[in-house]
């Protein structure tokens, strides 16, 4: 078994006054792995992403921005067993996303937000949250949260066949498999002695 790779991150911030703050951030990630009697893989990933932070009122700390993601996905079949149809795919993902922190009172915070993501399997899911915080004391925190979120297939989920060759009858891939969505809620406590 083999497994090389390399990434690189590059950021740039900027102050540009009044609490206000941009962001940029690219990434690049290559994975080779080399599974014997199984698969050969190449993966490059891009990523990009834009945030900017700023305080349009007194009570409120609004964050928005976005982001885009492409993988380069290059497999050799070589298991009787398993395969990945197509052998190349290039897998793209998006999200814009908003959040807006507000101090409803000297000690509690109220955050909204929102994230709508794109990927190339099950399109677009909007991710929805809310959070309620309440500073009891200095070292207390008292907190509820509700939120949507979702895991999007991936290629294991859709294009993995087994066997190799039709007919598939252990695994078929293909464009039926859903995103996982969970609605959750959340109570909490938090305490420093």
């Amino acid at each position: 078994r083999r497994l090389n790779g390399l990434n690189l991150l590059g950021r740039y911030t900027r102050d540009l006054g009044n609490g206000s703050q941009a962001q940029l951030q690219a990434y690049f990630d290559r994975t080779e792995r080399d599974q014997p009697g199984s698969v050969r893989e190449t993966l490059d990933t891009w990523d990009l992403e834009f945030q900017h932070l700023s305080k349009p009122l007194a009570s409120h700390q609004l964050l928005w921005g976005a982001g885009y993601r492409s993988s380069n996905d290059e497999v050799t079949n070589i298991s009787p067993t398993l395969a990945f149809y197509p052998a190349h795919k290039r897998l793209k993902l998006w999200n814009l996303f908003a959040q807006d922190e507000i101090q409803v009172a000297q000690r509690v915070k109220l955050t909204l937000g929102l994230k709508a993501e794109h990927n190339v399997y099950s399109g677009t899911e909007l991710l929805p949250n809310a959070r309620l915080a309440w500073e009891v004391a200095p070292n207390q925190l008292l907190w509820a949260a509700a939120s949507r979120t979702a895991r999007a297939p991936s290629r294991i989920d859709i294009d993995l066949y087994s066997p190799r060759t039709p007919p598939f009858t252990a695994l078929n891939g293909g464009p039926n498999f859903e995103a996982e969505v969970a609605r959750v809620y959340e109570l909490g406590y938090r305490a420093q002695p």
